[in-house]
């Protein structure tokens, strides 16, 4: 959105879009990393290396990465003047 880094609040929208991962993992991720911000950082190899996640997780990980649809929703809410 406009370009600017993402907010944590932003960013939890975003993890709330991943495939295969509930919110428990999306609070193990951002708990490894330190933050929702932080946690959409972290590379595939990452993902898969933490305890619970694995190869199937990682492989979904990479590919929701680099379709990046969520940013779509997020663009959305922003024509729309809503705020998350």
């Amino acid at each position: 959105p406009k370009g600017s880094a993402l907010t944590e609040l932003e960013a939890l929208v975003a993890l709330g879009h991943l495939p295969n991962v509930g919110p428990v993992k999306a609070r193990q991720l951002m708990l490894y990393a330190g933050s929702a911000c932080s946690a959409l950082e972290l590379t595939a190899n990452e993902v898969g290396s933490l305890k619970g996640f694995g190869d199937k997780i990682a492989h979904s990980w990479e590919m929701w990465k680099s379709k990046k649809t969520w940013l779509s929703d997020l663009e959305l809410v922003e024509k729309g003047q809503a705020q998350v």
